[in-house]
Parts: C-alpha cells; sequence; structure tokens
C-alpha cells in the first residue's frame, strides 16, 4: 500500500513539479521503513502522499546520523559513512543470536555463523573502523560461547585472504 502510494504520488508529481520528483530519487522503502536522506520538508510533503490514518515517525536524530534497517548511517566531513546498527545492542542485557558449540550443532558452524557475518558487515560498511569493529565484537561474543580463538581466527584469515582481490 505505501509504495502504491508513492507511485500515484510521484506519477502525478512527476508532471507537474519534475524538480520535487527528483529529490525522492535517493529515498529508500524496505516494508514499512523508508529513508528520505537531505530532504528537509518531507513530513509535510508525506501528508499529500500518504493517507491520513498512517502516522509517520520522524526519526529524532540531529540530522548527521540516524539508523535505517541494519545500517548506522553517520554524515561526517560531507560523505555517508556507514556502519553496522544492530538493536539488541541498545538492550541491557545479552541476546543470544549465535549457536553454542555446546549445543546439539556441528562444531564447525560458529565459525561459519562469523564468515558469514563478516560477509555481511564487509558488503554493508564502507570504511574499515566500523568493520574492525563489528568483525571484532563478533569474534568476542563467540569466543564467550565457547568456540576456540585459533578456528576463529583462521576463518578471519581465510576471510581476508578472499577479499584481497576487492
Amino acid at each position: 500500500y505505501l509504495a502504491w502510494s508513492e507511485f500515484e504520488y510521484l506519477e502525478k508529481l512527476v508532471k507537474s513539479d519534475s524538480e520535487l520528483a527528483k529529490k525522492f530519487n535517493y529515498n529508500s522503502r524496505f516494508m514499512d521503513d523508508i529513508a528520505i536522506p537531505n530532504f528537509k520538508g518531507f513530513g509535510e510533503i508525506a501528508k499529500d502522499i500518504y493517507h491520513k490514518d498512517l502516522i509517520l515517525e520522524p526519526s529524532t536524530s540531529s540530522g548527521l546520523s540516524d539508523t535505517f534497517l541494519d545500517l548506522h548511517i553517520r554524515v561526517i566531513s560531507n560523505h555517508f559513512r556507514i556502519g553496522i546498527y544492530h538493536k539488541v545492542d541498545d538492550f541491557d542485557f545479552d541476546v543470544i543470536n549465535f549457536p553454542f558449540p555446546s549445543s546439539n550443532i556441528r562444531t564447525f558452524e560458529g565459525p561459519k555463523t562469523f564468515y558469514s557475518q563478516l560477509i555481511r558487515f564487509f558488503r554493508l560498511c564502507n570504511n574499515p573502523k566500523d568493520f574492525l569493529f563489528r568483525a571484532n565484537f563478533t569474534y568476542r561474543k563467540l569466543v564467550s560461547r565457547g568456540y576456540s580463538h585459533s578456528s576463529l581466527y583462521k576463518t578471519f584469515l581465510k576471510f581476508t585472504h578472499s577479499k584481497k582481490a576487492h
């Protein structure tokens, strides 16, 4: 419904105000989450796009840092810096989100989980600092679950070797 509402609005807008329509080029939607970076006043325009009963919750951020899905997006020196946002980091209790080697799974599941997360971080982060922070966080969590340092270290080396050409 949301995407259809946007489509209908933009279809009319292209004919009447092409400059305003261009401002929508960099928006992104996933289900009911929408990101409109660098578009001041979208909240007012949204009233013309969506049904009056739909209440948008605008971000409470400063405008230079925000989250969208699992991304932490910041503006630093007029450039977007993208890192990982994981909402469970904001919880004041431990969330069990990785397998334990003592459970009834094969022992290589932990390193495989680590490898898959490294790929995800590499694809999402556009800077080494955020990538390394999240990789180290995940490594420490898996070690605390009981996985061996050496198996995770070998996994990290395998990952870095596969990414040398990139």
